[in-house]
């Protein structure tokens, strides 16, 4: 069997994975979950807000609460996902990993994430939208890959199953927040 330093021979001491906590992102999560498993590599779990303002009347004071819970719900949910992704998760994990909110644009906080956190390689997702959607939603994945520093791994939606993960229910919503 093969150690870490083995596993590794690409030198990749950090990778990262942009997620929106979709289906997608999951999966491609759980790609980069098995490689940090077996390189022992660190992972950046990054998502990206739209910037926005509160909706109309939402007192500034109840808007951050909600944000705040927001994130909060986020981390949970990361920590639930690597831990039904990872291969023994009763064992401790064989890597770090922290998830970093930011907001912009997806594709330049992506790029600029992976330049100040010395990423060496990123696990995108991609969503697969053809036509006029890819022109009003989509595009991330495609401009990451072009101007990203680093090798970009890029996991389609629908594509051969090299992974096959476990199934779960789906976590519950925002919970009375605008």
């Amino acid at each position: 069997m093969h150690d870490q330093t083995d596993a590794n021979i690409l030198g990749v001491k950090r990778i990262m994975i942009p997620t929106d906590f979709s289906p997608p992102a999951d999966r491609a999560l759980l790609y980069a979950i098995r490689y940090a498993e077996t390189t022992g590599s660190e992972m950046l779990v990054l998502h990206v807000e739209h910037h926005g303002s509160a909706p109309w009347g939402t007192p500034a004071k109840e808007y951050l609460h909600c944000k705040e819970r927001a994130h909060q719900q986020m981390r949970e949910r990361l920590d639930a996902l690597i831990a039904r992704f990872s291969r023994n998760p009763e064992k401790p994990l064989p890597f770090h990993y922290r998830l970093i909110i930011v907001g912009g644009d997806a594709a330049q906080e992506i790029i600029k994430s992976a330049l100040d956190h010395s990423i060496d390689m990123i696990f995108i997702p991609t969503h697969g939208y053809r036509g006029m959607k890819r022109i009003f939603l989509g595009g991330t994945a495609q401009k990451v890959v072009r101007y990203a520093a680093c090798p970009v791994v890029v996991v389609r939606e629908k594509d051969q199953d090299l992974i096959t993960p476990p199934k779960e229910a789906e976590p519950a919503g925002n919970q009375g927040c605008p």
